[in-house]
């Protein structure tokens, strides 16, 4: 990719996340990340760079450089999930990103080889909301193979004026052959807990992903289905699928790209 074309995407993505609007975000029911919702939810343990931190803030160490990111899903009700991170190759990465009605800043590190931790402080604003602040934490552990995935949400939301139950998500995910990952969610809460499972298949140089969630209760939460892939060295990703009760259709566009140093 030129220069020029790599200067163009690095400054709009730097604009969008200067300048949009927080908006709440009222369908739970569906991921901001575009790879989540594809994955039908289930990526606590493979959720990567500049919006990491909405679901592991782990995995923001995971894009050396300067990375921005952009998502917008399209549903019963409408939002925007905007991200930044930096990192350098192995060592520590900040990054800052916003969604569903959250602005958050986060800090993950490589504590072992195999081991990352992620910290994030998120700020709920918006229309019609309670405000408040809100600490997640994150973990991410790695063997051949299999990647393990941990988070926790809400935590001192009590302390800090937003009194929101904690809940945690833990993920698994397995490389079952060359190409192929089986992955999957379970999300402990108060207010309902639930699994997701869904799988992630390499060909050429695009990425096919399914899934699906339910309440453990009983009762259907969402299925997706994505795509995801490089264009001139800018990463794309859609997903697509139904979510809630009453099988709303919803659809996800993402874009990432790294900022270049010299830019």
């Amino acid at each position: 990719m030129s220069k020029r074309i790599r200067l163009m995407v690095g400054k709009a993505l730097v604009f969008l996340a200067l300048t949009a609007r927080f908006l709440p975000f009222t369908c739970a029911a569906v991921p901001l990340d575009p790879r989540g919702a594809g994955l039908g939810g289930a990526y606590t343990a493979v959720v990567s760079g500049p919006l990491a931190g909405l679901r592991n803030p782990a995995g923001i160490v995971d894009s050396p450089g300067v990375h921005g990111a952009v998502g917008a899903l399209r549903s019963d009700t409408d939002d925007f999930v905007l991200g930044v991170s930096v990192a350098t190759g192995e060592g520590p990465a900040v990054a800052w990103a916003s969604g569903g009605g959250m602005i958050q800043g986060g800090l993950a590190f490589y504590a072992l080889p195999e081991l990352k931790l992620g910290l994030g402080i998120s700020y709920r604003t918006g229309p019609g909301v309670a405000r408040g602040v809100s600490l997640v934490l994150g973990g991410e552990y790695r063997i051949p193979s299999v990647r393990f995935g941990m988070s926790l949400h809400n935590l001192g939301s009590g302390i800090f004026g937003v009194g929101d139950p904690v809940f945690g998500y833990i993920g698994a995910a397995i490389e079952a052959v060359p190409g192929i990952t089986v992955v999957g969610d379970l999300k402990l809460s108060p207010t309902g807990s639930e699994v997701a499972i869904g799988g992630e298949a390499s060909l050429w140089r695009v990425r096919f992903r399914w899934g699906v969630a339910v309440h453990l209760a009983g009762g259907f939460i969402r299925a997706g289905l994505g795509v995801g892939g490089e264009l001139f060295g800018i990463g794309m990703d859609l997903a697509g699928g139904l979510a809630g009760p009453e099988h709303h259709p919803f659809f996800s566009l993402g874009i990432s790209a790294g900022i270049p140093a010299w830019w």
